[in-house]
C-alpha cells in the first residue's frame, strides 16, 4: 500500500484534531443562539403593546377638573382630560417626561420607571404656577356648550363660565362661535400681571327678519337699507339676522316702479319676522283737451274715450306711446311720449288740430287786392263817361 505506520499514526491525529475544533465551533454557535434569543424575544416584548403584560399607571393630583395634560414613556406619548394615563409595558426600565398643563407644574417632572414582573404606579402632583384667568358668558340656555381658545389652547364648558391658570403675560383669546346666536367681544388681548382676570362674553339669540317683494319681473334689482347694512338682492326675498329690537327700514325702489310705504320700523321680539313689499309699475295721468271737439283720439292705435273735447287716460313706465287726432277738414296730429319714473305724475296736454290747406293752384289770397284796384279803376272809368254824356 505504500503507506508505512507513522503515515498512518499523523493522518489519525489530523482526523482527531479536525474532529475536537468542529465540536467546540458548533458547541459555541449553540450556546450562542440559546442565550441571545430570549434576550432579543424579550426586549420586543417590551415594546409591543401586543405582547405586554404589566401597567404603568401615572396618577395625576391638583389639576381641575377636565384639564389636559400628557406624559411620555420610553417611545410612547399619551395625553388625558381624567387623572390617569396608562400604558402597558414589558419588564424593563424606562425613562418618562410629564408635560406642564395650563399653568400648573408637575412633581416629578421627568424620571426612569423599572417594570419588573409588576404592575407600577406613579402620583404625578401639580402645583399652581400662575392666576385664574375666568371667562364669564350671559345669555346661553343652561347646559349649552361654549368654548374659548385662549393662546391657542381650547377649553369647552357647558355652565356658564370657563377657567384658565396662566402666569403673568399677555393673551389673546377667541370664543367660539354659536349657531343662531351672536356675541360680544368675538376675541380680544388682556394682560395677567399679579391678579386673577375675568373676562365676559355675551351672546344674544339671533331671529330672521325677510323682506318680500311682490309684483316686479323676476330677476329684477332691488334694494334694503336695514340695520346700518344696505342689502342687494334680484330674487323676492332679502333676510337679516337680528337680535330683539327695532330697526329701520327703507326700501329702495327699482326704475319705473313704485311702492307705499317706503320706509318704515320693523321689531323683532322673540320670534321672526316677515315684511311683504307690494311693488306696482309706475304710472302718469295724460289729461287735457283736443279740438275740434268731435275729433277721434288714439294711443297706440287705441280709440280714447272723449267728453266734448275732455280726455284722461293712465299710461304704465317704461314704455313709448304714439298719440294720434284725427278729424275730418283737419291736419292729422301725432305726439311720441315715453313714460318713465321721472316724468310727472300728470301731464297736460292741449290739442288743436289744423284746418286742412287748400291746393295751392287755386289761392285767390296774392290776387285780391290787385283785383280789387283793377275793378275800382274799370268802375270809376265808367262813371266818369257817363256823367260827360249827360253834360252835352
Amino acid at each position: 500500500m505504500g503507506c508505512n505506520v507513522k503515515q498512518l499514526v499523523f493522518i489519525i491525529f489530523i482526523c482527531v484534531l479536525f474532529v475536537t475544533v468542529s465540536s467546540a465551533v458548533f458547541s459555541e454557535w449553540g450556546y450562542n443562539e440559546s442565550t441571545n434569543s430570549p434576550e432579543t424575544y424579550a426586549l420586543n416584548e417590551s415594546h409591543d403593546p401586543a405582547t405586554a403584560n404589566y401597567s404603568v399607571k401615572f396618577l395625576e393630583y391638583g389639576l381641575p377638573n377636565g384639564t389636559v395634560w400628557s406624559a411620555y414613556l420610553g417611545n410612547m406619548a399619551k395625553d388625558s382630560s381624567g387623572n390617569a394615563i396608562v400604558f402597558y409595558m414589558g419588564n424593563g426600565t424606562y425613562n418618562f417626561t410629564i408635560n406642564p398643563a395650563d399653568g400648573f407644574v408637575p412633581s416629578p417632572g421627568s424620571g426612569l420607571v423599572t417594570v419588573n414582573g409588576v404592575n407600577v404606579r406613579m402620583q404625578i402632583d401639580f402645583a399652581s404656577n400662575g392666576y385664574n384667568v375666568t371667562f364669564m358668558e350671559e345669555g346661553l340656555p343652561n347646559g349649552t356648550v361654549w368654548n374659548v381658545s385662549l393662546n391657542g389652547s381650547m377649553k369647552s364648558s357647558d355652565t356658564n363660565q370657563i377657567t384658565f391658570v396662566k402666569p403673568n403675560g399677555t393673551y389673546y383669546y377667541v370664543v367660539g362661535i354659536i349657531h343662531n346666536y351672536t356675541l360680544s367681544p368675538f376675541a380680544g388681548l388682556f394682560s395677567v400681571s399679579g391678579k386673577s382676570v375675568t373676562n365676559y362674553v355675551i351672546f344674544a339669540r339671533l331671529y330672521t327678519v325677510v323682506f318680500h317683494e311682490v309684483g316686479l319681473p323676476r330677476g329684477t334689482r332691488w334694494s334694503v337699507a336695514f340695520s346700518g347694512t344696505n342689502e342687494v338682492t334680484f330674487s323676492n326675498n332679502v333676510s337679516l339676522r337680528v337680535v330683539n329690537g327695532s330697526y329701520p327700514y327703507t326700501i329702495n325702489i327699482p326704475e319705473n316702479f313704485t311702492t307705499s310705504p317706503t320706509t318704515g320700523m320693523i321689531s323683532v321680539n322673540g320670534s321672526g319676522v316677515t315684511k311683504n313689499i307690494l311693488f306696482s309699475v309706475y304710472t302718469i295721468t295724460l289729461t287735457g283737451l283736443i279740438y275740434p271737439k268731435d275729433a277721434s283720439m288714439y294711443i297706440e292705435g287705441q280709440l280714447v274715450k272723449t267728453v266734448a273735447g275732455v280726455f284722461t287716460v293712465t299710461l304704465s313706465a317704461g314704455q313709448s306711446y304714439e298719440l294720434k287726432v284725427s278729424s275730418p277738414g283737419y291736419e292729422t296730429y301725432t305726439y311720441n311720449l315715453t313714460v318713465t319714473s321721472r316724468t310727472s305724475s300728470t301731464v297736460l296736454l292741449n290739442i288743436n288740430l289744423s284746418p286742412t290747406s287748400r291746393p295751392s293752384g287755386f289761392s285767390l289770397s296774392p290776387l285780391v287786392i290787385p283785383l280789387a284796384l283793377l275793378c275800382a279803376i274799370a268802375a270809376g272809368t265808367v262813371l266818369y263817361k257817363t256823367r260827360n254824356r249827360g253834360k252835352r
